[in-house]
C-alpha cells in the first residue's frame, strides 16, 4: 500500500510540474491565455513546501514575465484619447503589471525557502527581473530610456541581510552580480543605510535574529571586491546614459566601501564577528580601502578586547606599519604585554607563534627589544607543557640565529637562577626590563627536564648554532597526545627488535584508558 501511495504521489507531482510548464508555454504563446497566470499562483500557494514543484513554478514565472518585460507589454501609459482599444491595452498592461508585482513578492518569499535550490533560482530570477525591468521601463512612453530599478533591487538585498536566518550561502551566490559596477554601487548604498539603522536600533548579543543580521551583513561586506585604481568602470548590468559619478568612478566606490566598513566597525559586534573581520582585514579589506590608515583607531580599540582579538589586532597594525607607513612606537610594548604562559592553553597558540615569528623578522630591531622577547620566552618555557617547551626552545634558537647580536645571552654566566637574575619580567618598558644584562639560565635549567626530548633540545643551545633556522610547523601542532604517540611508537619498534620480556603489567598504548578523540580539548581554554 505504501508503495502505491508513493507512486501515486509521484504521478501527481509530475502532473503538477507538467501543468506549470504548460501554463508558461500557453501564456507566452498568446496574451489571451494570461488568465492562466492565476492558476500558476494557486499551484505555488498549494505546494510551497515542495522543492521540485517550487523550482518548476519559478522557471515558469521567469519565462512568462521576462518575456512580457522584454516585449514592453508592461510598459503602460494613460490613454491620450477615448479610443476603446487604447483603453483596453492600458487596462491589460496594468493588470499584467499587478501580476508581475505578485510574482516579485512570491520570489522574495522563496528567498527564505528551506531548500537551497529554490532560494538560488529565486535569486537568479529576481536579478533577471532587475536587468529586464531596468532596460524596459514599466512607466512612460519610450522603451529606450533605461534606469536602475532601485526599489526591487533593495528588496532583494533586504531579504538577504535582514533575514531572521543565516543567509551566508545565498549571499555568496549573489557575489557574481557584483562584477557589474552599477550593481556594486547600489548594493553598497543599501548596505550603508542598513548598517546605520543597525547602529540606531542597537544590537542585543543574546538575540539570535540580531546576530543573524550581523553575520549576514558581514558576509555581504566580505564578498565585495573593488577594481584597482585608474580603471574605467564600464561593466554595467543596465547601461544608462549620463550615469552618476558614483557608478563610473573607482575613487567614489572606494570611498563608499571605506565608509561601509567604518560604520560596521562602530556597530556593537560579537567576539566571533571581531575575529572574522580581523582575519579578513589584511588580504580582503585593507587593499580596497581609500585610505588604509583609517582603520588604525579601530584596531587599537580591538587590542583592548584581550585574547585572540588582541593578537589579531596587532597583526593588522603590523601590516599598516610595514606596508602603509603607520607610525606606532608602542607596537612591541603591546605585543610583549600579551605574552604569558596562558598562551600554551588556548586554541590560537599556533597562530600566536606564527605571528610572533613574523613580527620579529626585521634585522633592524634594537637588541634590547629582541633580547627582551627571548628572555620572556625562556621564562615562560620553565612552566610550559613539554610540547610547548620544545616549541619555545626551537623558537629561541631561531631568534638567536636571526639576531646574532643577542648571542651574548648564551655565554654570560653571571646569573644562574631567578634570585640573581637582573631581568624584570613584569616591567612593561622593554628598555628598562634589563634583559640585555641577563642570560639564558632558564634553558640550561631545562637541560634537566623530566622529558628527555625537552632536555635534549635544551642542550642544543650550548652547541654551535646552525646557520639556517629550523621550521616550526611540526612543533606548532604538538600536544600531549602527539608526544604520547611518539613514545609508544618507539616502544613498539624496540619490542620488534628484541624478544618479549615477561612483565607483571600491561604496556600502555595511550595516555588515558578511555577513548578521547580530541585530547587537546581537555586542556585548551576557549577564546
Amino acid at each position: 500500500m505504501k508503495l502505491k501511495e508513493k507512486l501515486s504521489a509521484k504521478i501527481v507531482f509530475t502532473a503538477i510540474i507538467d501543468k506549470s510548464k504548460q501554463i508558461s508555454k500557453n501564456v507566452v504563446t498568446s496574451k489571451k491565455n494570461c488568465n492562466q497566470i492565476l492558476e500558476l499562483f494557486e499551484i505555488i500557494q498549494e505546494h510551497k513546501t515542495s522543492e521540485e514543484i517550487s523550482v518548476a513554478c519559478i522557471r515558469a514565472l521567469h519565462k512568462i514575465f521576462c518575456h512580457y518585460l522584454e516585449a514592453g507589454e508592461m510598459q503602460y501609459t494613460l490613454p491620450e484619447s477615448s479610443d476603446t482599444d487604447d483603453a483596453n491595452v492600458s487596462k491589460f498592461r496594468q493588470w499584467l503589471k499587478d501580476r508581475y508585482s505578485e510574482s516579485r513578492q512570491i520570489l522574495l518569499e522563496y528567498l527564505l525557502h528551506e531548500f537551497v535550490a529554490v532560494k538560488e533560482l529565486s535569486l537568479c530570477t529576481l536579478m533577471k527581473y532587475v536587468e529586464t525591468e531596468g532596460k524596459k521601463q514599466l512607466v512612460g512612453k519610450s522603451t529606450s530610456t533605461a534606469s536602475f530599478p532601485v526599489s526591487l533591487f533593495e528588496k532583494i538585498i533586504e531579504s538577504l541581510v535582514q533575514s531572521a536566518e543565516n543567509q551566508e550561502e545565498l549571499i555568496e551566490r549573489f557575489q557574481e552580480y557584483l562584477d557589474y559596477d552599477d550593481v556594486r554601487h547600489y548594493y553598497m548604498k543599501y548596505l550603508l543605510s542598513f548598517i546605520k539603522q543597525l547602529k540606531t536600533d542597537g544590537i542585543d548579543s543574546e538575540d539570535l535574529t540580531a546576530n543573524h543580521h550581523l553575520t549576514n551583513t558581514l558576509m555581504a561586506l566580505s564578498i565585495l571586491k573593488l577594481p584597482p585604481n585608474g580603471v574605467k568602470l564600464s561593466n554595467m548590468l543596465i547601461p544608462v546614459d549620463n550615469a552618476i559619478s558614483g557608478i563610473t568612478s573607482v575613487k567614489a566606490q572606494r570611498e563608499l566601501y571605506t565608509r561601509l566598513w567604518l560604520e560596521f566597525f562602530n556597530t556593537k559586534l560579537t567576539s566571533a564577528i571581531y575575529k572574522k573581520i580581523l582575519i579578513a582585514l589584511p588580504d580582503k579589506i585593507i587593499p580596497h580601502l581609500s585610505d588604509p590608515l583609517v582603520v588604525s583607531d579601530w584596531l587599537l580599540s580591538c587590542y583592548d578586547k584581550g585574547g585572540a582579538v588582541s593578537l589579531m589586532a596587532l597583526n593588522g597594525l603590523f601590516i599598516l606599519m610595514t606596508q602603509h607607513s603607520l607610525e606606532y612606537p608602542d607596537f612591541y610594548t603591546k605585543l610583549y604585554s600579551i605574552m604569558s604562559t596562558e598562551i600554551f592553553s588556548v586554541k590560537y597558540m599556533a597562530r600566536f607563534f606564527h605571528l610572533l615569528d613574523m613580527f620579529l623578522q626585521s634585522l633592524l630591531l634594537p637588541t634590547y627589544i629582541t633580547a627582551a622577547f627571548i628572555k620572556k620566552l625562556a621564562r615562560m618555557a620553565l612552566t610550559a607543557p613539554p610540547s610547548a617547551a620544545l616549541l619555545v626552545i626551537e623558537f629561541i634558537i631561531n631568534l638567536l640565529i636571526r639576531h646574532n647580536t643577542c648571542r651574548f645571552l648564551i655565554h654570560r654566566d653571571t646569573c644562574c637562577d631567578e634570585q640573581t637574575d637582573p631581568f624584570l619580567p613584569l616591567q612593561a618598558d622593554l628598555s628598562k626590563c634589563r634583559a640585555a644584562e641577563s642570560s639564558l639560565w632558564e634553558i640550561k635549567t631545562l637541560q634537566k627536564h623530566w622529558h628527555h626530548r625537552v632536555a635534549t633540545e635544551a642542550k642544543r643551545i650550548e652547541q654551535v648554532l646552525p646557520k639556517v633556522e629550523s621550521s616550526l610547523d611540526v612543533l606548532l601542532e604538538g600536544n600531549y597526545d602527539a608526544l604520547m604517540k611518539s613514545e609508544t611508537r618507539k616502544v613498539k619498534k624496540a619490542k620488534s627488535r628484541h624478544a618479549d620480556v615477561a612483565l607483571n603489567h600491561s604496556t600502555p598504548s595511550k595516555l588515558f584508558k578511555w577513548e578521547c578523540k580530541d585530547l587537546e580539548d581537555l586542556w585548551i581554554c576557549q577564546d
